[in-house]
């Protein structure tokens, strides 16, 4: 008689360590082989993201591209912050199976702001109110963004400094 023996899988590539910024999306890059001709079950892949000591599933499949808003939804919070991937590969209908570890590493992006535009309508020597709004793709709170208003005129400082979303001031008149 002859006796085949059945060979795990091998991972030769997790595709990582992973590196991106909040909000960014990345993909998913696994390599994996079934050695031996005997094996033709096919592979089965399961990702596993590690956050605060907790495995959440990520993906079911080697090439997957994963979201920001997935990430927030799985806990991944406030950057600069460093997650395990973990890799398990198996063989469909066998109890072969292999793991691998990689990284995602999460960069801070800087917030954005929009502030309004109150070029139109100004009239001298009355109040001008400006208004701004930002948002940071690593947070759900906007309360835990800092405000800084600094006016200049002709490169000269003036008196005025607010650390809220709003800012009115009375320019000085020429």
């Amino acid at each position: 008689p002859i006796l085949v023996v059945d060979q795990p899988p091998t991972i030769s590539s997790t595709g990582g360590p992973y590196s991106i910024v909040e909000g960014a999306s990345f993909t998913l890059d696994a390599v994996a082989e079934e050695p031996g001709a005997a094996n033709s079950n096919g592979l089965e892949f399961t990702w596993q993201l590690i956050v605060d000591g907790a495995a959440k599933p990520l993906a079911n499949q080697a090439q997957k591209e994963i979201t920001w808003q997935t990430l927030r939804g799985l806990g991944v919070g406030r950057a600069p912050a460093v997650y395990e991937l973990r890799l398990v590969v198996n063989e469909t209908g066998a109890v072969n199976q292999v793991a691998a570890v990689t990284t995602l590493q999460v960069m801070n992006a800087p917030p954005s702001v929009t502030i309004n535009d109150p070029a139109s309508g100004l009239v001298e020597g009355t109040p001008v109110t400006l208004t701004a709004t930002a948002s940071d793709p690593g947070s759900d709170d906007p309360g835990t963004l800092a405000f800084t208003w600094r006016v200049t005129r002709g490169g000269t400082r003036l008196p005025v400094e607010s650390h809220q979303p709003q800012l009115t001031f009375l320019p000085p008149q020429d």
